[in-house]
């Protein structure tokens, strides 16, 4: 009886001892699979779950190296990165994370260079497709990045990501039936993949099919541990509906959410993460203007502008607003600017024209990377300059201005003094050709 009960004691030790041997890569692979999926607070349970057994925490920390890049946070990607190198991940697996950040931001050169040879081997394709058609849609290399995902859908026919990129491109061309269909697909495949909820919503209110998009919203916020975007979506959507209290309401909780984890939450669902702070206070202020009190628009006007300066359409909006209650003068100086962004990007709807006929149009290129940086976004606007380069290596005045913004910028990054003298010396030889 004693040995029988010994027997069974070593067989119960030994299956714990499998099992808690086995906890960590089961709780690991389930995490890969939720980023995979996009559920990236999932994987973020499931990483924490992983550390009861305190085994394998490279990959650990390089499954949050990889969340904080497809949320990102350039800064959180390069200390987890940091901590999988120091606790001996796979100098090859990490650096080819490094290579998939800078494409993901636009910087494509090698990922063009070694794609082909990647896509041989097969491993992490998954990422590296989606890696690549971010930085291909950065640089409206549209046609490129509609060929990568069309091989992506046929060798990962469940993987969500590629439809809604999908969507995201027809959407951005305003192909919107074509869009709604692409993300119906995403979410087919995913039902929590918030930023193809939102958009899927976004696209149906562009057609004004407001009942449905309040309804991909609401599911959308039921998802989402920062539900603003989806929140000022709904406002939006009752306040172009007519049904003005129910937008205050809805503006009213979004506008009481804190504003720490707004920039990364518009980041998720795809939006520029410079504007989040401007979205709830704009929608209050043309709720406001829609119920025909003005003098309380202006307020919410000058806190959207305060966050965003750059959005020529609520500057507008703003003068406008100025001229209703008697303010002429501060009406003019603000409608000018507004007039003068416009007027560029009636320019840049133009330049965008030629890059879709000729993507090589290198002088389109260049010149629609000096509007974006001087009217949106200095960091499109660095991306579309660089893409010049993909075309013509040697194109001065590129150089040019790359050195002339590394320079400005050198307290920013360490690596911009040798950027700034690099494209200097490029401008420098191109001038002598």
């Amino acid at each position: 009886m004693k040995r029988r009960l010994l027997r069974i004691g070593l067989l119960i030790a030994v299956l714990i001892g499998v099992g808690l041997l086995s906890w960590t890569p089961w709780c690991l692979q389930q995490a890969r699979e939720s980023i995979r999926l996009h559920n990236l607070a999932e994987a973020e349970e499931w990483l924490e779950q992983s550390r009861l057994i305190p085994w394998k925490s490279q990959e650990r920390m390089f499954l949050k190296a990889r969340i904080a890049r497809k949320l990102g946070k350039n800064r959180e990607f390069g200390r987890y990165l940091e901590a999988a190198r120091l606790q001996g991940m796979d100098e090859e697996r990490l650096e080819l994370e490094r290579m998939l950040q800078r494409a993901q931001l636009g910087d494509l050169q090698t990922l063009d260079e070694q794609f082909p040879d990647l896509l041989q081997r097969g491993e992490d394709l998954s990422a590296i497709c989606e890696a690549y058609v971010l930085g291909l849609m950065m640089q409206f290399r549209i046609d490129q990045a509609m060929s990568i995902i069309e091989v992506w859908k046929a060798d990962f026919p469940n993987d969500p990501q590629p439809y809604f990129l999908e969507g995201r491109l027809l959407e951005y061309q305003t192909f919107l039936d074509g869009a709604a269909i692409a993300l119906k697909r995403a979410i087919d495949r995913a039902p929590h993949h918030t930023p193809a909820l939102v958009a899927l919503a976004r696209v149906e209110a562009d057609q004004q099919n407001y009942d449905a998009a309040i309804g991909w919203y609401q599911q959308a916020a039921a998802f989402m541990e920062e539900p603003q975007p989806a929140l000022v979506g709904m406002a939006r959507c009752y306040r172009d509906q007519g049904n003005l209290d129910e937008a205050r309401q809805v503006l009213e909780r979004a506008l009481k959410r804190p504003e720490d984890d707004l920039v990364d939450a518009y980041r998720f669902v795809g939006a520029r993460g410079e504007t989040a702070l401007a979205q709830a206070p704009i929608e209050m202020a043309k709720l406001e203007l829609a119920e025909n009190h003005p003098e309380e628009a202006i307020q919410w006007f000058e806190r959207a502008l305060a966050a965003d300066s750059n959005d020529w359409k609520n500057r507008f909006l703003y003068g406008q607003t100025l001229q209703r209650i008697g303010e002429a003068e501060r009406a003019a100086e603000h409608l000018a600017q507004a007039e003068d962004a416009r007027t560029a990007f009636e320019r840049a709807d133009l330049l965008i024209d030629s890059v879709r006929k000729d993507p090589s149009d290198v002088e389109a290129r260049y010149e629609m990377g000096l509007i974006l940086m001087d009217h949106m976004s200095e960091n499109n606007g660095l991306v579309w300059l660089k893409s010049v380069l993909k075309y013509d290596p040697h194109h001065v005045k590129t150089h040019q201005k790359l050195a002339e913004y590394f320079t400005m910028h050198m307290g920013e990054n360490s690596e911009y003094a040798r950027l700034a003298a690099y494209h200097a010396e490029q401008a420098r030889l191109g001038e002598t050709k």
